[in-house]
């Protein structure tokens, strides 16, 4: 397989993921409220909270800000060769992922995400380790990039509920 169509799946994977927490996660939210109260601490529950106040179209126009962020950065990094930029923002991803295995196994039940999540890591393993094998990686710059492309995440999630939240509220407007 060539790397510009493997570097390609992962915008491609990112949306598979996202499919299912749009079509999923606020049925699910709303009918796991109490259980996930009682399970996790009370910031982890506010920021339930905000995410459960967001309608489908506001959400997922957060995951639609989020795809084309990921879509340029994998753009950049195909066309400039970027393999060690991309494998920090695909080990970014992968940590959230994760996340969702710890939300998971703190809850002790399924959560939209887990299945799709376990398939992109699949897939995130395979295109570090063949891009590794091509030696095109340079691990020093990986391990001092990826912090920083985790806070430009955590920043980019937070932009993209905003962004949100401000849908929603000129939805209900309407």
């Amino acid at each position: 397989m060539k790397i510009e169509s493997i570097m390609w799946l992962f915008p491609v994977f990112f949306m598979i993921h996202d499919f299912e927490e749009i079509v999923f996660a606020k049925t699910w939210l709303e009918k796991n409220s109490d259980y996930i109260k009682e399970k996790v601490p009370n910031i982890a529950f506010k920021i339930i909270t905000r995410i459960k106040e967001l309608t489908t179209a506001s959400f997922a126009f957060a995951v639609a800000e989020e795809f084309i962020v990921l879509s340029i950065v994998t753009l950049c990094s195909v066309e400039f060769g970027w393999y060690s930029l991309f494998t920090a923002t695909l080990i970014g991803y992968l940590l959230h992922v994760i996340m969702h295995f710890a939300q998971g196994i703190i809850l002790k039940k399924y959560i939209p995400a887990l299945i799709t999540g376990l398939i992109s890591t699949v897939y995130g393993i395979y295109a570090i380790s063949y891009l590794n094998t091509l030696n095109l990686l340079n691990w020093n710059y990986i391990a001092i990039a990826t912090p920083f492309i985790i806070l430009i995440i955590i920043f980019n999630l937070l932009l993209a509920h905003f962004l949100a939240k401000r849908l929603n509220i000129l939805l209900e407007n309407k």
